[in-house]
């Protein structure tokens, strides 16, 4: 999850989901030439280009494909419901997720200018045991109805899934870039976190994400007074008796707690739309995403406040503020916990067995 932030507080990223056909235009024909289905809810996940039936035939037939291969693997049982689907292997627990709090590796990070250039280098958030406490009770609790175990120590056999936090170790001469870029105009550019992929159906039982909360020390470092962490934050220092290390802690917990479930969620196959809700409301309110941003054009309301308190949410999709990730724990969605319930209960069957 990456954010940008550009002319002091204002907050602008890329579209997080774009889909739109190509189109030829022929005498008084419109004619549809190629479909384009792209997605930057994970970097480097690529984009789909179907040009024409033989294409999409094959592209279903492979979803078909993973569908019957993941039908097997599971040792599905015949007997079936009403909803068409079959209890699969999945109970709790079944899906490990190791919170790795050391990932950092090195005791500092650096800071790079847009042009390649080093702004600063600064030390690392070590966190402390009540840290890495809170966060795993927050992700856990999360993911409590939908059979995880969140851990803190490496499980010794079997897959699982390991979020890496302060995953920020990068040459300091800016030489390979870094999570934190400050640009020529003053702005700045985070990258929170990362996952693997985007797999629904949890084909992967062992890809991972990492979360990165070192911004707060950032801020903290550059302006020691607190201000600029305040501007950024919407946290007082005042509120933590002036203690500006007890700021960023708290800072740290949510961000982390936040950006950890959010990108376990897109190993699961959440992406950042399935925050939209309530469902019914329509988009977003916030004018992040547009009606004109979806192919057919969406006609219906712009009600769904209550997209920025989910967990999938992002500054891109959604219009989520830096405060949405500091001073709210956010939850899951109606449309993720879906999601998340089929991932861990159940495998598709046909109709008639």
């Amino acid at each position: 999850m990456r954010q940008t932030l550009k002319r002091g507080l204002a907050l602008t990223a890329l579209m997080a989901v774009i889909a739109g056909p190509v189109l030829a235009q022929t005498e008084e024909r419109v004619q549809l030439t190629e479909y384009r289905i792209e997605s930057d809810d994970c970097l480097g996940c690529g984009a789909v280009i179907i040009r024409n039936d033989l294409e999409l035939r094959n592209y279903l037939n492979g979803i078909s494909t993973a569908i019957e291969a993941r039908r097997s693997a599971n040792g599905v049982f015949v007997g079936g419901s009403a909803s068409g689907f079959a209890r699969g292997r999945f109970g709790a627990a079944d899906q490990v997720v190791f919170l790795d709090f050391d990932a950092g590796g090195e005791p500092t990070f650096p800071v790079c200018n847009d042009d390649g250039s080093v702004f600063g280098v600064f030390l690392d958030h070590v966190y402390t045991p009540e840290e890495r406490d809170e966060i795993t009770a927050r992700i856990a609790a999360d993911y409590a109805d939908f059979g995880f175990e969140i851990v803190q120590e490496a499980p010794l056999e079997g897959e699982f899934t390991t979020i890496a936090f302060g995953q920020n170790d990068f040459p300091e001469d800016c030489s390979e870039g870094s999570n934190i870029t400050v640009t020529a105009t003053g702005g700045v550019s985070i990258l929170f976190g990362m996952a693997d992929s985007i797999d629904f159906l949890n084909t992967n039982r062992a890809d991972n994400a990492f979360a990165d909360a070192s911004f707060w020390e950032f801020l903290s470092q550059l302006d020691p007074t607190g201000g600029t962490f305040e501007a950024f934050s919407g946290l007082s220092v005042a509120d933590f008796g002036g203690d500006l290390t007890a700021a960023v802690s708290a800072a740290v917990v949510n961000q982390s707690a936040n950006t950890g479930a959010h990108e376990a969620g897109h190993i699961q196959g959440l992406r950042h739309q399935n925050s939209f809700g309530a469902p019914g409301d329509g988009i977003p309110d916030t004018g992040a995403i547009l009606p004109t941003d979806f192919v057919p054009i969406f006609d219906g309301p712009a009600e769904a406040s209550e997209t920025v308190l989910h967990t999938m949410a992002s500054g891109a999709s959604v219009g989520l503020s830096l405060e949405g990730s500091t001073i709210t724990d956010r939850f899951f969605s109606e449309r993720s916990a879906v999601r998340l319930a089929v991932n861990e209960q159940t495998t598709p069957v046909d109709e008639a067995d």
